[in-house]
Parts: C-alpha cells; structure tokens; sequence
C-alpha cells in the first residue's frame, strides 16, 4: 500500500495552514493580543495600532470571517473582541513563544 497516510487528515492541514497565513501578519498578531486584554472599538483598536481606520477594518474582517474574533452593537458602536474559545489558546501559546524565544514571560 504506496499510499499517504495523514494522522488528522489533508483537509485539516489545509484549514490549519489558512489559519497560520492569517496570524502570519506582525498587525494582526497585536490586534489579537489586544482584543485578548480589551473589548474595543475600531477607533480604539485604530489608536492602539497607529494604523489607518480602513486598514484597521480590514484586519479585523479577516479576523472576524476567521472566527477568531467576536463584535458585538453597543448602541452605534461595534465592539470586538477575541474568540473565548481561541482566546484561551491564543494567549497560551503566544506566551510560550515570548517565553521560548525572547525568555520574557508576558508579552509588551
């Protein structure tokens, strides 16, 4: 039997490699780390990141098409935050990273 044997399947490789492309972006690594500590607005999010209000929204579209984050209304407001569920994992490993790699323990 010359065939390929993957333990969790090509499709899950596929998926897990679109999900790298998208934390492959240095802005959106720190929008993520910053929805993980706030719920905030694209004008909050904008003024943490230096970044243009457009270029803001379309991180955090991409993000929100991903599920990685979560909006909700307050009033005429869109408030976001990260994901409970990826959040969790989200800050562990980036703290592990940070502590692997820059022997910091918690991220700046």
């Amino acid at each position: 039997m010359g065939g390929k044997h993957s333990l969790i399947g090509e499709s899950k490789y596929t998926t897990l490699a679109n999900l790298f492309k998208k934390l492959g972006h240095p802005t959106r690594l720190e929008i993520l780390t910053f929805l993980g500590e706030h719920e905030a607005s694209v004008t909050q999010i904008q003024q943490h990141s230096g970044l243009s209000q457009a270029l803001t929204s379309q991180h955090l579209k991409l993000l929100y098409d991903s599920k990685l984050i979560d909006k909700r209304r307050k009033g005429t407001v869109v408030l976001y935050r990260t994901n409970r569920d990826f959040n969790e994992h989200f800050t562990g490993v980036m703290a592990g990273f940070d502590k692997l790699f820059f022997n910091q323990p918690k991220l700046n």
